[in-house]
């Protein structure tokens, strides 16, 4: 009879770890160093094609000596943007080709003009009209400065300088077609050409459509890069939440304190305190963001993930092969186990295991911890018509956890290495029948050898959004300060 297989079901649901929830999570401080932020736009401002098109229902456009009035224009922009300069306080863009075009519905001169024929100043009213066409501009070249200030809760931008320029005579004009004076048509078309030989006389108005275009994009690529919001979670994943609150620019970049929430109270009273106000100097020169957060609200994350190994269970003995063997042999009942010797092999046993108060882990420089805490656990009987508990089950193990953080996964080995698990007849029941409380060594044996071994849980944690320029995931774990725990964070 193999003692020890029953001893090994028993002792591993007896190794049922529930921690006291001491905190809901921590303070934290997000740092986003300005190299990242730099290559981060970079990267972005190369990915995209910045495409802007609106609608303008009139315009006047300044022609010498014309005033056109121009009706329903639609405005069509595309550029491809660089990153040409970036420090902590503004960064330059530039255009490496924007492509422009205009729809004009109709073009409508009514004005009177002054012209001098040989000496005599006369007034002419010039009244003409042209039906739709199009100019298009194919490499007009954009540079921007833009300007950006980061406050305690947003980022505020402002586009300080702009300039728009292109080559003369690269202004495409489609077929004109005009009611008015004879030759009005290359008239009007000369006029424009010579009017757009510089972006002069556009500036003004494809400033403020490009230039808020450009200030707007960067205003969301900055706050996303700085306060990032947690991505939904999937089924199955950690509820852990993050909330940005307050962000602050320093030499080395910027320090966005929130907080880290690891259960579904968003209390910000119940939280670990992270008494750090800087970036520790391993941290430094690091090229991603890193979350600094309080290594007690890891702790109870920990704890209360190892807890979830496996609830609170009950298992039907019978239904075991060797328990069930035992059962049916009286010669090793009266060796091992002589209680056993009052029960038929069809008497119901059931194991049910209650969590106990809590254990504790005590952290490492290393990242490592060491282990303590209890385990528990009840055999229950039937005998003489009642359900009995039987045999009680308790003990201290004491072991290593080891925790890794990679692709947006927390992994955790926790290594068993010492227990003193022990077992006593129930004393209802022992009253009841003075049973022989004898219980052979090697189920007591059996009951530590089992509980020391490895046991592995894995939680997916969540992701935080930056937009057009991916997520990003936690990537690494390590202790910066004493209990300061610094989780590395990588752009997909």
């Amino acid at each position: 009879m193999r003692i020890w297989k029953i001893a090994t079901l028993l002792t591993c649901l007896l190794l049922q770890m529930r921690a006291n929830a001491l905190v809901d999570g921590s303070e934290i401080i997000l740092f986003t160093p300005w190299s990242y932020v730099q290559t981060s736009l970079q990267n972005s401002i190369a990915q995209q094609n910045v495409s802007e098109k609106q609608i303008f229902p009139t315009l006047d456009l300044q022609l010498n000596p014309w005033t056109p009035h121009l009706t329903n224009v639609v405005s069509e922009m595309s550029a491809g943007l660089k990153l040409t300069h970036f420090d902590p306080n503004s960064f330059d863009i530039a255009s490496q080709q924007t492509s422009i075009q205009l729809s004009i519905r109709k073009l409508v001169i009514d004005q009177v003009i002054q012209q001098n024929i040989s000496g005599i100043i006369l007034n002419v009213r010039v009244q003409a009209e042209c039906g739709a066409f199009t100019m298009s501009q194919p490499a007009a070249q954009v540079s921007a400065s833009v300007h950006y200030d980061v406050l305690p809760n947003q980022i505020a931008t402002q586009v300080t300088k702009f300039n728009l320029q292109w080559k003369p005579g690269t202004w495409k004009m489609g077929m004109l077609s005009c009611t008015g004076p004879a030759g009005i048509e290359k008239t009007i078309k000369a006029d424009l050409q010579t009017q757009l030989k510089n972006a002069d006389t556009l500036k003004p108005w494809l400033t403020q459509i490009i230039g808020d275009r450009i200030q707007t994009q960067a205003n969301q690529l900055i706050t996303k890069l700085l306060t990032p919001s947690t991505l939904p979670g999937k089924p199955g994943m950690s509820k852990m939440t993050v909330d940005m609150i307050r962000m602050e620019p320093t030499q080395e970049g910027v320090l966005t304190r929130g907080t880290l929430i690891w259960s579904t109270n968003k209390s910000t009273s119940n939280l670990a305190r992270l008494k750090v106000n800087r970036v520790p100097n391993s941290l430094v020169k690091i090229k991603t963001p890193v979350i600094l957060s309080a290594l007690d609200g890891w702790t109870t994350m920990i704890q209360q993930e190892l807890s979830q190994l496996a609830s609170t269970t009950t298992v039907n003995l019978n239904k075991i092969a060797d328990f069930k063997n035992l059962l049916a042999s009286k010669i090793t009942q009266s060796v091992a186990w002589p209680d056993l010797l009052n029960y038929t092999p069809a008497s119901p046993f059931t194991a049910t295991i209650a969590p106990p108060q809590g254990f504790s882990l005590a952290w490492h420089t290393d990242g490592t911890a060491d282990m303590q805490g209890p385990a528990s656990g009840t055999i229950h009987s039937i005998r003489s018509g009642k359900n009995w508990n039987y045999l009680l089950l308790s003990g201290e193990v004491a072991g290593k956890l080891k925790l890794n953080i990679a692709a947006g996964v927390l992994s955790a080995v926790l290594t068993v290495t010492q227990s003193n698990a022990h077992a006593q007849f129930g004393a209802s029941y022992v009253q009841a029948f003075s049973p022989n409380q004898k219980l052979d060594p090697q189920v007591l044996s059996a009951f530590n050898q089992a509980i020391e071994q490895s046991y592995n849980f894995k939680t997916e944690l969540p992701e935080f959004d930056l937009d057009t320029m991916g997520t990003l995931r936690f990537e690494g774990w390590s202790l910066a300060d004493p209990g300061v725990v610094a989780t590395t964070l990588k752009t997909h």
